[in-house]
């Protein structure tokens, strides 16, 4: 029973619902009435109005023909005898009339349908009140009204035009709102059938109009059943015709979706499947023999990649050292890559000589490659127990050699074609067998094109050889692991969030180093550069300022030291100093460096906390017991310098005698001596990945003591 009602697909019931065939009977309903309601207001006041309008023109006309008949009655002698029958005849043919009075100029009344009424003085009710009227009124007419009687009111005038009485018609205002009544209450009999009627009639329409709406909400619970093969089938002439085809677009669009996300899921698995097996070719680890260390990395651009490298066991204790980078990456590069793999761990121990192997490959390959597909290959055989390493190349980068002694790097070029890329043999005809001998301490660098290619996303640059070489120089004393970080680093730092646009393979060879082969001043350089590195990556907590390379730009540096943290303390001598010997190092660069060329930018930091040498305090203690001030000094912060002009460093030895005056009328000297005299210490790297960059610090101790000595004059 449990099976059955796990089985049994559930949809989802709503316990409170609302009928849309009762929501807009119920407004249709809402609205009628209103409309009724409002109509019948309307009506009323409109009726009142007319009404109203009759009942005065009426009330007028009667006073006015009344008035005229009085004019010759009043100046009878008995004017009662006339007036008395004509007013009581007038009230017994509108018994709406309140009452019908003629007055003479006395104000006694002279007709009356009430025979004791005459000869008695007229009293108007005291709440009467003169009203506004559309009508056109002749001199001395007018409307006076109470809640209880509308009253006419006109002269009585003599034939000479003198007004000798007047006569008041009064109007019982009960009669009009009686009849008003009669007008609500035949509306209000009309209303119930009105909306009755309403009722039905919406109730009858939605029920048409809205009977697709069950074949729509059988289409969207099987849809969300999981059937997206079964359309709504629907014959309408309104939007739920328009709402059907909707549903069913969507329906066919999730099918075609869904489709589309199995086969991303299938192919994201087969892509996984494809990495495991690179990752499978690939060494997991270093290689370690002799005095030797063999270590590359390999970083693909998309999810598998067309380079490749190998590190493999030859007969009497031989190594072959391979790196590979098929054109194209993806998908189609791995499966080139996965043949090249396999062939050479098939063909390594069948030839000794590397050109050998390389010609053996291009004639498997050939026939397998498609046109214009091909591959870059190099390929090695190092016998540590004589250094030497024996290696050809197919169209590979250039093989790049660090030599420990001399602290120089060593490009090695060939003429090799690449795998593949001319049929016919043509590979054997182009390569060749070179030897190179690896010393104690030195370092071979061999890497795929992703590395130099890579592109700097604003200057668009790529990091290009030179890069390549300075990152070995400063990591290669420290073995094939400080290599491989220090390029990846770099590579990372180059590329910013930019995308790869192709796969990163580094493969490194390093003979360890024995005891004293490398000098103290090596040691002594790479920790310097070191700390320049550490500096670089201490900027984003400092405060910058970016100048063009203009003379004219560098007035700005003195707004920028005076909004620095702590400098903005100093006395004012000292922070003059401190903006001349800026002003002096930048000015110095525009003109050496850049040669005037403004295009050029420079990029100040003055970083507050520069304290970075503890980690590596353990490095060098005897560098440090040279120079115990170091840590002291570097803690109160420093100054980082970068520009990408041509190497010019600021600590060439000055010996400029400026007492002098004709050293002082040339100027020859002053800028450095200015630097050296405030700054300390200085270090200074050039040509590296982030440009030249000088590191500077001022020490206002031993400003006043040579100001003093020298009476040195400073401009400002």
């Amino acid at each position: 029973m449990s099976d059955d009602s796990e089985q049994r697909p559930t949809t989802r019931r709503f316990s409170r619902f609302a009928s849309i065939r009762f929501i807009v009977s119920a407004a249709t309903v809402a609205v009628v009435s209103s409309a009724v309601v409002g109509v019948g207001t309307v009506g009323e006041r409109h009726v009142r109005s007319v009404l109203t309008k009759e009942i005065e023109t009426r009330m007028l006309m009667t006073a006015r023909n009344l008035a005229r008949m009085s004019a010759s009655s009043l100046l009878s002698e008995f004017p009662e005898l006339t007036l008395h029958p004509v007013i009581k005849e007038i009230q017994s043919d509108h018994p709406e009339l309140a009452s019908v009075v003629v007055v003479d100029h006395r104000g006694q009344i002279q007709g009356h349908a009430d025979v004791r009424s005459l000869g008695s003085s007229y009293r108007a009710a005291a709440d009467l009140r003169m009203v506004r009227t559309d009508h056109v009124l002749a001199p001395g007419e007018g409307f006076l009204s109470n809640p209880e009687n509308l009253v006419a009111r006109v002269p009585v005038r003599h034939p000479s035009g003198a007004e000798i009485g007047l006569v008041y018609v009064s109007f019982h205002r009960s009669h009009l709102e009686a009849a008003v009544t009669a007008s609500r209450r035949q509306q209000a009999i009309m209303l119930p059938l009105f909306l009755a009627l309403a009722i039905a009639s919406a109730l009858v329409l939605m029920t048409v109009l809205l009977r697709p709406i069950a074949k729509l909400r059988s289409g969207l619970e099987r849809i969300g059943r999981g059937d997206l093969d079964t359309p709504i089938e629907l014959r309408d002439r309104t939007e739920f015709q328009m709402l059907a085809e909707s549903i069913n677009d969507m329906a066919s669009q999730l099918r075609t979706a869904q489709e589309q996300m199995m086969d991303k899921e299938r192919l994201k698995h087969e892509m996984e499947l494809a990495r495991q097996i690179q990752g499978s070719l690939l060494p997991a680890s270093s290689l370690v023999a002799d005095d030797f260390e063999i270590l590359g990395v390999h970083q693909a651009a998309a999810e598998v990649g067309g380079d490749y490298f190998d590190v493999l066991e030859l007969p009497d204790g031989r190594i072959g050292i391979a790196i590979a980078d098929v054109s194209g990456k993806g998908l189609a590069g791995c499966l080139v890559m996965s043949m090249v793999a396999v062939l050479l761990r098939s063909l390594r121990r069948a030839y000794s000589q590397p050109t050998e192997l390389l010609v053996a490959l291009d004639e498997q390959l050939s026939g397998n490659l498609r046109p214009g597909v091909f591959v870059t290959m190099f390929y090695g055989v190092l016998d540590p127990k004589a250094g030497r390493l024996i290696y050809a190349s197919a169209g590979h980068t250039p093989v790049l050699v660090h030599r420990a002694a001399s602290g120089e790097v060593e490009w090695h070029y060939t003429q090799g074609i690449p795998i593949g890329a001319v049929r016919g043999g043509a590979l054997k005809r182009t390569i060749e067998d070179r030897e190179l001998e690896l010393h104690s301490g030195d370092t071979l660098v061999q890497f795929t094109d992703g590395v130099n290619e890579a592109w700097e996303p604003k200057e668009m640059q790529q990091f290009g050889f030179q890069r390549v070489e300075e990152v070995v120089k400063h990591s290669a004393r420290r073995g094939a692991k400080s290599v491989v970080n220090g390029i990846r680093r770099s590579l990372v730092a180059w590329t910013g969030d930019l995308p790869r646009m192709d796969d990163e393979t580094v493969v490194v060879v390093h003979r360890v180093g024995k005891p004293g082969d490398i000098q103290r001043t090596t040691e002594e350089r790479d920790l310097s550069h070191d700390l320049v590195e550490q500096v670089w990556l201490m900027r984003e907590s400092g405060h910058q300022v970016e100048l063009r390379a203009d003379a004219q730009e560098l007035a700005a540096i003195r707004h920028w030291l005076r909004s620095c943290p702590h400098l903005q303390d100093l006395p004012e001598p000292d922070l003059v100093l401190l903006e001349h010997a800026l002003h002096e190092h930048c000015s110095n660069v525009i003109e050496h460096g850049y040669q005037m060329d403004s295009s050029g930018t420079l990029d100040l930091w003055w970083i507050p906390d520069g304290n970075i040498w503890n980690d590596y305090d353990s490095r060098n203690p005897e560098l440090l017991r040279n120079d115990p001030g170091l840590l002291e000094r570097i803690h109160a912060g420093v100054f980082l310098i970068r520009d990408h002009g041509a190497p010019f460093p600021p600590s060439d030895p000055c010996d400029s005698d400026l007492e002098s005056p004709d050293v002082r009328k040339r100027g020859r000297g002053l800028g450095l001596r200015i630097i050296q005299e405030v700054m300390n210490p200085l270090m200074y790297q050039h040509g590296g990945v982030n440009g030249n960059l000088t590191i500077m610090r001022f020490d206002p101790m031993q400003t006043q003591p040579h100001r003093e000595a020298r009476h040195v004059p400073f401009p400002g």
